[in-house]
């Protein structure tokens, strides 16, 4: 009877170290030195990289929703015909 508790105790450990583990990780993320610009450094205040980033939000945002609307004729096109026709 004593190792019914395990289970409990066991998940109640991976939920303080799923809680607490990325905090860490981020507080130590915060203290780390920064690096001089370099020729290999990615500018953030281009205008390729403007074009590269809403390119790849309307490429990302263009498959989520157009799927869903493609999705509409083409299953009823390979559905049942409706009213038994």
């Amino acid at each position: 009877m004593w190792l019914l508790p395990l289970p409990d105790v066991a998940t109640g450990l991976v939920m303080l170290l799923c809680r607490f583990v990325p905090t860490i990780a981020a507080v130590s993320l915060a203290h780390k030195q920064t690096t001089p610009a370099t020729v290999a450094t990615l500018r953030i205040y281009t205008l390729t990289f403007g074009v590269v980033l809403l390119g790849v939000i309307l490429l990302l945002g263009s498959l989520v929703f157009l799927s869903a609307s493609v999705l509409g004729p083409v299953a009823e096109h390979f559905g049942p015909v409706a009213f038994g026709g």
